[in-house]
């Protein structure tokens, strides 16, 4: 009887001991070198990728085009209100284009606008989950104000670790 109330004790607090989401804020990605920028959830920067094969890297960005390292999908759903990643739908090409993926391309003024609520889900290759909310193209602009020059990205995201989808603990 004692080993079960150990035991029962134990599986109640291994919730806790699984890895917390982590959320970050990142401001001025440079995206505007020739070729793909990579960036690593996990190290919460860029990264130098020489084979795309590599897992170090989970995103990539060339001007307004956004690749994944494994699967995503765009989700309608205000950032702070996706508290899971959705079970199914991944691809592993990300729809591209104005009103396809995350952004508006404003013909008239010929800027690049987030959409407001569309949040990019990602499976990475070693089966962790994420969600990302891209807020500005634009350097110096957290707004999303086109007021900078173009190529930089901001954006916030929350890095699943533990292989769960859900994003709150």
């Amino acid at each position: 009887m004692r080993l079960l109330a150990c035991l029962s004790t134990f599986l109640l607090g291994l919730p806790s001991l699984m890895a917390q989401p982590v959320a970050h804020r990142v401001e001025n990605l440079d995206a505007t070198p020739a070729g793909w920028v990579y960036f690593s959830l996990r190290e919460n920067g860029p990264v130098v990728v020489i084979d795309e094969a590599d897992d170090d890297w989970d995103l990539a960005f060339n001007s307004v085009e956004v690749r994944v390292n494994g699967t995503g999908q765009y989700v309608d759903e205000a950032f702070d209100a996706l508290d899971e990643a959705p079970a199914g739908g991944y691809e592993a090409e990300l729809p591209t284009g104005s009103g396809q993926g995350w952004y508006l391309y404003q013909f008239d003024t010929h800027t690049v606008i987030p959409i407001p609520d569309r949040v990019l889900v990602l499976r990475t290759r070693d089966g962790k989950y994420a969600k990302v909310q891209f807020l500005s193209f634009y350097r110096d602009s957290p707004d999303g104000t086109p007021s900078g020059p173009p190529r930089y990205y901001t954006f916030r995201y929350v890095f699943q670790p533990d292989g769960t989808r859900s994003f709150t603990r």
